[in-house]
């Protein structure tokens, strides 16, 4: 398997994922047996590495390693479990609510990102969630679902719903879109 100063590309995905939950870099590093400056080589390689895999099989490896970093040096370290994590975002309407925030959000110019600091979540929590939700949606709307019609009509108000919102409400938080005042 391919390393970077001992650095394997699971190594690299699910310290990435660490960080997404809010470690910092100095607390991770012992794991990988690195100091910065190697980290930053690592990261780097890993990243190009990333940016031209036409084939997107290193993007897949990291979203499954970012939905479950406890790989890699992190074997056995503990991580948030999907009771943890369903508890903070319990139903597919708060899931539907934060996506149409962020969304919203950030067509506003705010970070999504600590947009959802403010709502007690981080982006772990927004990921793994999602996970869990979108096999819910899939499930619902399949066409042996006999009450597939009637969940694809709820999911489309309720998006609906929540995009009117929080368009309103940032509409008049910010006094428009980023943009909006230039015409061309």
């Amino acid at each position: 398997m391919e390393q970077v100063h001992g650095i394997t590309f699971i190594d690299y995905a699910a310290t990435c994922a660490f960080l997404a939950q809010g470690k910092e870099i100095t607390e991770l590093l012992p794991a990988l047996g690195v100091e910065m400056p190697q980290w930053d080589e690592a990261s780097a390689y890993w990243q190009n590495a990333m940016s031209n895999d036409s084939e997107f099989k290193l993007i897949t490896i990291f979203g499954d390693v970012f939905q479950n970093p406890a790989q890699g040096k992190y074997a056995g370290v503990s991580t948030q479990t999907p009771d943890v994590v369903l508890a903070k975002i319990p139903t597919l309407e708060r899931y539907i609510e934060i996506q149409e925030m962020m969304s919203i959000a950030a067509s506003y110019g705010i970070d999504a990102q600590a947009f959802l600091h403010e709502q007690g979540l981080d982006i772990m929590d927004y990921s793994q969630s999602g996970m869990h939700w979108m096999k819910v949606q899939h499930e619902n709307m399949s066409p042996e679902n006999p009450h597939s019609n009637e969940f694809i009509q709820w999911f489309t108000a309720t998006h609906s719903y929540y995009h009117q919102k929080y368009e309103q409400a940032f509409a008049a938080q910010q006094g428009g879109k980023l943009g909006a005042d230039i015409e061309f």
